[in-house]
């Protein structure tokens, strides 16, 4: 008898993407399946499937993927989802704490929620206004943008929540390995040290994605410009991928090589 042993299928409208513990990529597509690419020039794998437009690392065995209203635990091995939190307005991300409990914020609601690792309400905080993105910084401490007021707001280990920098119009934040962390906006790059205090501003259109290679690159996915461009540190860039319609993402792979979803391309 034959058995199905494995599935494959092409990219379309790609959204988010993460690496997994050995280094392939995990997209969420946009034929409403989850795959898995192993390396370049390869078949991107079925291993799952559900309507999602949301994914965050979560342990070496799973991932956290959403949609509008609901936050769901995907396992990487087996496939099998798991529901955790329903009944958001605008779900726009959920991560996990390092002690296994899981935030997410609702810009519907202006909210934000803690649960348990599974699924149960612990807490929740209403100071917000139109919450659009998280980061945990060095420090375990949970980086917010927040809309009103116009910046980014720090929730201590403690609880406590504070401003953490004034800078506004964010639209991506990505940790970096020296405890810094980037935050892209329309019109460019910031540089944040680990307390909020603004470094350096390297001008960009448009960054909806960034990575850093392994020797310290900066990869930014440019949605303006349609391109993923690589910049050098005096702030000059080329263009190492163009004619992309919608770049949304872009990761390191298991090659070094740089990876970037475009939702509107297959």
């Amino acid at each position: 008898d034959l058995s199905l042993d494995k599935q494959f299928t092409t990219l379309s409208s790609p959204t988010g993407l993460v690496t997994d513990s050995v280094g392939n990529l995990i997209l969420l597509n946009g034929n409403s399946r989850i795959v898995r690419l192993s390396g370049v020039n390869t078949l991107p794998e079925v291993i799952g499937s559900g309507s999602f437009s949301r994914i965050a690392q979560e342990t070496a065995q799973t991932v956290l993927v959403s949609n509008q209203t609901t936050v769901q635990r995907f396992n990487l091995a087996t496939g099998a989802v798991t529901p955790l939190v329903s009944g958001m307005l605008n779900n726009y991300g959920a991560v996990r704490r390092t002690d296994g409990s899981i935030v997410t914020i609702d810009s519907g609601r202006n909210e934000m929620s803690f649960y348990t690792a599974t699924g149960v309400l612990s807490d929740r905080f209403v100071g917000l206004v139109n919450p659009k993105g998280l980061l945990f910084d060095a420090g375990g401490n949970l980086v917010v943008v927040n809309g009103s007021p116009n910046g980014l707001s720090k929730v201590r280990t403690d609880g406590r929540v504070e401003s953490f920098s004034s800078v506004t119009g964010i639209t991506y934040l990505a940790l970096e390995t020296n405890g810094n962390i980037l935050a892209g906006r329309s019109g460019d790059i910031v540089t944040l040290s680990a307390s909020g205090v603004q470094q350096t501003t390297i001008p960009s259109s448009s960054a909806y994605g960034l990575a850093r290679t392994p020797d310290g690159t900066l990869m930014v996915a440019s949605f303006a410009d349609g391109a993923l461009l690589r910049y050098a540190p005096d702030g000059s860039y080329t263009k190492v991928a163009s004619g992309l319609s919608n770049a949304r993402d872009v990761e390191m792979g298991p090659n070094g090589s740089p990876y970037v979803s475009d939702y509107t391309r297959e």
